[in-house]
């Protein structure tokens, strides 16, 4: 094999080992993420890149599963769910925006996330209650007490979702697209939306991919080997 063709044979074959590690990586956070309520699973993307006469698939981004997951039903009154959009919760890097609606009492009243991120109303404020065992969350998202209207949950979605990310923020996503409230939609006190991870189809599929890469850095290490004991076995006796 000539110089040129094992260059070309080498990175097809690291563009393959790269793209399956690739596939393993965000595999394995969905996985990891499973029980994360909202979660929504990721995959890499790849296209076609052509260099010197080489084919091979270089990473451009990530594919998100828009799918939502199950409803479940809690009793808890400050769990909520939402069937179309995201939340808006303040976070140290500003607005951000989730599907996951587990929410409690902080100690100065403000209904906060398992991470203390503030859930947001229609005005971008947080919303405060004075005590959560007698909240009311109607379908549309207005929160009520006995004393009266507290707010109304900030529910928003974005035209392009997938241009939406989480890079700042691990599973917090901002848009540069601008806001607009869904025309219908509904909000359900006392549920959780579940992750979409399927957790057999993601387990069986990281199983193959992990047979793959094995089997391809075994097929490259034996090329090393052959590159390696070329000079001596081609050398004139």
């Amino acid at each position: 094999m000539t110089t040129s063709s094992t260059k070309h044979a080498n990175l097809i074959m690291m563009s393959r080992q790269f793209a399956i590690e690739k596939e393993i990586e965000y595999l394995s956070e969905s996985i990891s993420k499973k029980d994360v309520s909202g979660f929504q699973s990721t995959a890499p993307r790849f296209e076609e890149h052509v260099q010197g006469g080489v084919s091979y698939m270089k990473f451009t981004g990530v594919v998100r599963d828009l799918n939502h997951g199950p409803l479940t039903h809690t009793g808890q009154k400050l769990d909520v769910a939402t069937t179309v959009g995201y939340f808006a919760v303040m976070t140290p890097q500003g607005v951000r925006y989730t599907r996951s609606g587990h929410f409690h009492l902080s100690t100065t009243g403000e209904v906060i996330n398992t991470d203390g991120y503030p859930l947001l109303n229609e005005g971008g404020a947080p919303i405060v209650l004075e005590d959560a065992g007698s909240v009311v969350i109607s379908p549309n998202g207005t929160v009520s007490t006995p004393s009266g209207i507290v707010g109304r949950i900030k529910v928003v979605e974005f035209a392009n979702e997938q241009q939406m990310n989480d890079d700042d923020l691990k599973g917090y996503y901002s848009s540069t697209d601008p806001e607009s409230i869904p025309p219908q939609y509904q909000v359900y006190q006392g549920s959780l939306e579940g992750s979409n991870v399927d957790t057999v189809k993601s387990l069986v599929r990281f199983s193959i991919l992990s047979h793959r890469w094995q089997d391809s850095h075994h097929v490259q290490k034996k090329q090393d080997e052959l590159e390696l004991e070329a000079p001596s076995k081609l050398a004139p006796a």
